[in-house]
């Protein structure tokens, strides 16, 4: 709990150490007024130490960081083509949700698993998988925040 201290201004009688005034209680009218800003009380409050701060705002700058980059690996996961819906391929090892009857349409999702990026044991168990894609979101190639993998098979 914090300690209130007495500051006797220049002029007034220095009061016993530890000394503060009662409630009601008034100065000598004959001593001096305290100087423009004087301070009377302050409060010896307990200070925290410095490293309490500096752990405590690096763990909510992680906390913080964690949870854009998981709400980006959200985003990533949402926008993935659902199962039912089809995709097309893009370059070597993407996927993009289109239409079934866009003409670059080549899959269409069987079945979707995540929290795994391992397509042979994904998609072992799904007789209509002829493909697989996998997708590991990750915060500068680092701390994964999301992965799943797609099942399709291919559109006549």
């Amino acid at each position: 709990m914090p300690k209130l201290v007495f500051h006797a201004p220049p002029g007034w009688p220095e009061p016993p150490k530890g000394w503060f005034p009662p409630a009601g209680w008034q100065p000598d009218p004959s001593w001096p007024a305290p100087p423009p800003g004087w301070v009377l009380v302050t409060s010896t409050g307990h200070r925290v130490p410095r490293w309490v701060i500096k752990v405590g705002s690096f763990a909510v700058v992680a906390v913080v960081g964690l949870a854009i980059a998981f709400s980006q690996g959200e985003s990533e996961s949402d926008q993935a083509p659902k199962v039912g819906e089809c995709a097309r391929q893009v370059g070597s090892n993407a996927v993009a949700r289109v239409d079934c009857s866009d003409a670059q349409a080549a899959y269409r999702v069987t079945s979707r698993h995540d929290g795994t990026t391992d397509i042979d044991a994904a998609c072992s168990l799904d007789e209509q998988a002829t493909a697989g894609f996998s997708e590991d979101v990750s915060v500068r190639g680092a701390v994964s925040v999301k992965s799943f993998v797609l099942c399709m098979a291919d559109l006549p």
